[in-house]
């Protein structure tokens, strides 16, 4: 009877040990797993940090990469013209394109057309020249970049505000214009109608590199603009907008085109020059979808 007892207390106390390992052994897997877990989410803050003290100041402030589906992105760079040092002009450079013999060529053309207005203004009798640029759109075919800026003649008597664009076609590198979206004399036409439609850039952050938000210009503007190309003819106008956008029409590289254009978003947007009273330079808008 006791041998049978003595081995009933030795069975049931095996039992609890054996259970007792057991609760030890999950509570050893769960906290294993708790660390892992913390270690994963802590990890991409880690490597966020790394990445970002790895970048350069410059392409942290001013590099603007494209969504994934683009094989291209771009970041601002400024030139300063040689003996003039109150002169900037910001301009785009393309990369991680697939061909780099083109994305040379495209940077050489978006380069050198955003400082040709050096050579249509004469530099040392000038106080400052700024130009900032803002890239509205980049794809795989085009890139569509808007320029505004002013500069100050010595002793004039106000600065002049200058606004001008180049759109690049990426595949065939070279520079589209007006006539490759419509036609000069349409646009000629609906300058000169009661359905024109007069814009403005509306304010924002200057660190912003995408698109421009315009909005219908002021009434008391609107109402001067129109009385001004009510002034003009439309043989005036659609001289103007043949002669608009890069490449220069002029043989005479001094002679800065006087109107610029570029499509976005189902619009066309049109510059035309007018009195320094009016803003120098005034924004047309056109709907391409006829909305």
């Amino acid at each position: 009877m006791r041998k049978k007892t003595l081995l009933l207390f030795l069975l049931a106390a095996s039992v609890m040990m054996t259970g007792g390992c057991r609760k030890k052994s999950q509570e050893k897997m769960d906290l294993t797993s708790t660390h892992t877990t913390a270690a994963e989410t802590m990890a991409p803050e880690t490597t966020a940090a790394e990445t970002k003290s790895s970048k350069k100041p410059e392409e942290t402030t001013k590099a603007a990469d494209v969504s994934a589906s683009v094989s291209g992105s771009t970041k601002i760079e400024t030139y300063h013209p040689k003996d003039f040092p109150a002169g900037s002009i910001a301009y785009p450079v393309v990369a991680h394109m697939k061909d780099e013999t083109k994305q040379s060529q495209v940077n050489d053309l978006l380069y050198q057309n955003a400082i040709s207005i050096c050579d249509a203004l004469d530099l040392k009798n000038m106080d400052y020249l700024t130009i900032d640029c803002k890239v509205v759109s980049l794809d795989t075919s085009r890139i569509t970049v808007v320029y505004q800026g002013e500069y100050y003649v010595k002793q004039g008597a106000y600065p002049v505000q200058t606004f001008y664009t180049n759109t690049v076609d990426l595949n065939q590198v070279k520079s589209l214009g007006i006539n490759d979206y419509s036609d000069a004399y349409t646009m000629a036409g609906y300058l000169m109608s009661d359905d024109v439609h007069f814009v403005s850039a509306e304010p924002e952050s200057t660190s912003s590199l995408w698109d421009i938000h315009f909005v219908a210009a002021e009434p008391k503007l609107t109402s001067a603009l129109w009385d001004y190309r009510s002034s003009q003819s439309i043989d005036y106008f659609t001289d103007l907008l043949n002669k608009a956008d890069f490449p220069s029409k002029n043989e005479d590289t001094s002679i800065f085109p006087e109107s610029f254009s570029y499509l976005s978003n189902s619009t066309l947007y049109f510059s035309i020059p007018v009195p320094h009273a009016l803003g120098d330079y005034a924004i047309v808008a056109y709907p391409m979808d006829g909305k």
